[in-house]
């Protein structure tokens, strides 16, 4: 005969089943209503008017992550290049790339590809940088009140 604690633990299970499954639910309409209402959204904030005042907010988010090969030697490899470029390239190197490896994204979005050393830097970081979206956030904005 189960006791009291016996069923306290089948229903905390039942609830987590059902929260996991809600979760996922959730995750998969998110996606769906995200690609519906932004086919082309750009990285930050991006906003839907749905009328009466309301507005559909959503956050794109970007991961920018560095290929990792055996011991990072890919990114090591274009790391090392970028140092050749002259003084500017040593500084920018160790900016550019936080040891892990990962890169400083502010400091990669500050590169001026006007200047022909910041292209050259961009193209070799570029051939070991991967990026994804990462899972977008959505908020109803309701109507302010008047």
């Amino acid at each position: 005969m189960a006791t009291q604690f016996d069923l306290d633990i089948m229903a905390w299970q039942k609830a987590k089943d059902a929260l996991a499954t809600a979760a996922e639910t959730e995750a998969a309409l998110r996606r769906k209503v995200y690609a519906e209402g932004f086919p082309e959204p750009k990285e930050g904030v991006n906003n839907l008017d749905l009328g009466g005042g309301y507005t559909l907010k959503a956050t794109r988010k970007i991961n920018y992550n560095l290929k990792e090969t055996k011991e990072g030697a890919e990114t090591s490899a274009a790391l090392d290049a970028i140092e050749h470029i002259g003084n500017e390239g040593e500084f920018l190197a160790q900016r550019i790339v936080t040891w892990k490896p990962s890169l400083s994204v502010s400091e990669y979005k500050k590169l001026d590809l006007t200047n022909p050393t910041h292209k050259k830097i961009k193209d070799i970081i570029d051939g070991v940088l991967t990026t994804s979206d990462g899972m977008p956030t959505l908020e109803v904005v309701y109507p302010k009140a008047k």
